[in-house]
């Protein structure tokens, strides 16, 4: 083979290369295509699948002479024939650079790298103008992790030859490989430069771009190594995982996320067609499936039986995708994972759970498949599982805020309250503007006898959620001290014009009227009942609750003390009637047959002390 002839000056490393000319946005498609197969990229497998990916990118790419490519040789048995002649030439002539250089390429091919190594430097001492050795060496030496004397080698094999485009481009995988993405950039704009249809050299480009102001060069990227190659599976696949992240930036070159979710389908419908096995491409078509449901479902632009029916097909499309993602490829954890979701929301708890432990297994450190699963199993009350499962995703990620959430709910279910605190406090320490954490908090503070703590969190979670009825209904129920009457009021009232038909918030108002205690501004504890009003509230309790006990007895009381018995008898009979077990009520109900059996007695002793005076006289 011919080496290119050095220049007169030497040149810079491509790593110190100002960025290239840009290449327009569009190639024309009837020139002819690189014959090279196109790199492909992937991220790197999760530990536990370790099923070889068809479409992970190698740290440099082969090249097309059927002798440097194993894949275009007919077998082991050719390569080991052209190996023998190859030795025989450098038998008769040792210091024959070509042969050297072929046979490391051939003993690339067979796996035999140091050998390969020896070679290619024997060549390289023959020739020291050798670019393609230099460049075929800087790649063995890229595969076998020396990565600075690769480097060092491609910037000798550029230095001997300017217009060297595969070693440009293979310099640039290793930089990419490196995180070194400008200089890489570089090296790809020179590149293309130089054969404007090298589709895999816009490809990566596009791949690196992964700024939210690089999303319109990215697209112009995929779009013309498409349009070169139209059946570039991996760049319709990387393609569509841009137009679905969609981070761009606006007018102010503001970051902002502007999906193009019906556009990625296509990219993906795209990579489904030219690769029928691409189970990456099943899986992502069903995620982009599972947003556009839950997007339709909030749409209220649409007819609420509409949008359920074109949900439903949207899911089954998405569960026809998954289960084919995972026949290709049955240890596809994300797959099974996603499909559990999927089932887990249509209520179908029996293929949730066998695709939330498919994943587990198939991905033993993924803390989100054990946090769900864990909450399938605390909805079928297997808390002791599900708290085993809470605590994996914590074991795995400590910082997922709803992973201590539940485990806290879970906890608190257990009566083990304080590690129900410990793991709320975690819980909002993680998300602060979680409203619920906050709200259970205040609760599990109560239950610990800590109210100035539960008061503070009660407030908190008002704070974070202003429409958090629950909150400040127990904000108001807690704020119980005299000096407190007039906030316990208010937050009463805030519920009540939150959710009118909220039966225990007037009934909660409805005690505090009635019990009227309050601090006068000079510090003088008064009772000052309002008893009209708290009827009003006992009354609209019992309204939107008939069976609310508590009501009809509070009410009763309330009866009772304005003296009006025979009203106060029916209401604490209505709450006995309700709840049988109700002591309280029982007890006050025979206080009340007792008054008026005194008051009866009382009345007859009244009577027969003014008739015996009227007979007198």
């Amino acid at each position: 083979m011919a080496n290119e002839k050095k220049p007169s000056a030497p040149r810079k490393a491509p790593a110190k290369r100002a960025p290239a000319k840009k290449v327009p946005a569009k190639q024309a498609a009837a020139k002819k295509a690189p014959s090279k197969q196109p790199p492909t990229t992937s991220k790197q497998p999760q530990k536990q699948e370790e099923k070889k990916d068809p479409h992970a990118t190698p740290i440099v790419e082969e090249p097309t002479n059927p002798l440097h490519n194993p894949a275009a040789a007919s077998d082991k048995e050719a390569l080991q024939t052209a190996k023998v002649h190859l030795e025989k030439a450098l038998e008769l002539n040792p210091d024959y650079a070509e042969a050297h250089y072929n046979l490391g390429t051939l003993q690339v091919q067979l796996k035999e790298y140091d050998a390969a190594r020896d070679h290619y430097e024997i060549a390289i001492r023959l020739n020291p103008d050798y670019a393609e050795a230099h460049c075929k060496l800087a790649r063995l030496l890229a595969l076998t992790g020396d990565i600075e004397n690769s480097k060092k080698h491609f910037s000798n094999a550029l230095d001997l030859n300017t217009n060297y485009t595969e070693a440009y481009y293979n310099f640039a995988l290793l930089l990419i490989q490196q995180g070194e993405t400008e200089d890489a950039k570089n090296n790809l704009e020179k590149v293309t430069e130089l054969e404007q249809n090298f589709a895999q050299a816009y490809f990566h480009k596009a791949r690196i771009l992964t700024h939210a102001e690089e999303f319109v060069e990215s697209t112009k990227n995929y779009e013309i190594a498409i349009d070169i190659r139209p059946d570039y599976v991996d760049a319709h696949y990387y393609f569509g995982k841009l137009l679905a992240g969609g981070l761009t930036v606006d007018k102010d070159g503001m970051p902002v996320v502007r999906k193009q979710l019906d556009r990625a389908v296509k990219r993906f419908e795209t990579c489904i067609e030219c690769d029928p096995n691409f189970s990456k491409a099943y899986y992502n078509l069903a995620r982009i499936q599972k947003e556009q449901c839950e997007n339709l479902l909030q749409d209220e632009k649409i007819e609420e039986k509409d949008r359920e029916k074109q949900a439903a097909e949207l899911l089954t499309k998405a569960e026809d995708n998954l289960e084919k993602a995972i026949s290709i490829d049955p240890a596809y954890s994300k797959a099974h994972f996603i499909l559990a979701l999927i089932h887990h929301h249509n209520g179908k708890t029996g293929a949730a759970e066998k695709h939330y432990l498919a994943s587990i297994d198939h991905h033993k450190e993924n803390p989100k498949a054990h946090f769900h699963y864990g909450l399938l199993l605390a909805e079928r009350k297997d808390y002791e599982a599900a708290r085993e499962n809470f605590i994996k995703a914590i074991e795995l990620n400590d910082e997922y805020g709803q992973a201590h959430y539940h485990l806290a709910r879970t906890y608190d279910i257990l009566k083990s309250y304080e590690k129900a605190r410990d793991h709320y406090m975690r819980s909002v320490e993680i998300e602060g503007d979680f409203a619920p954490a906050w709200y259970h908090l205040g609760h599990v503070m109560e239950t610990l006898h800590m109210a100035n703590e539960s008061k503070v969190y009660f407030e908190k979670a008002t704070q974070v959620d202003q429409n958090y009825t629950e909150a400040y209904y127990n904000l108001g129920r807690v704020l119980n001290a005299p000096g407190e009457f007039d906030l316990s009021r208010r937050n009463y009232e805030t519920a009540a014009e939150i959710d009118p038909d909220y039966a225990d918030v007037h009934y909660g108002l409805g005690k505090l009227l009635a019990g009227g205690h309050r601090i006068t501004k000079d510090g003088t504890h008064v009772r000052k009942p309002e008893f009209e009003k708290a009827e009003e509230h006992y009354q609209r309790a019992i309204e939107i609750e008939p069976d609310h006990a508590k009501a009809h007895f509070h009410l009763g009381l309330l009866l009772q003390e304005i003296n009006e018995r025979p009203r106060a008898r029916q209401h604490y009979e209505r709450a006995i009637e309700i709840e049988p077990e109700y002591a309280r009520a029982h007890y006050h109900l025979a206080l009340l047959l007792n008054e008026e059996l005194a008051a009866n007695e009382a009345y007859k002793a009244d009577v027969a002390l003014k008739n015996a005076g009227s007979s007198i006289i």
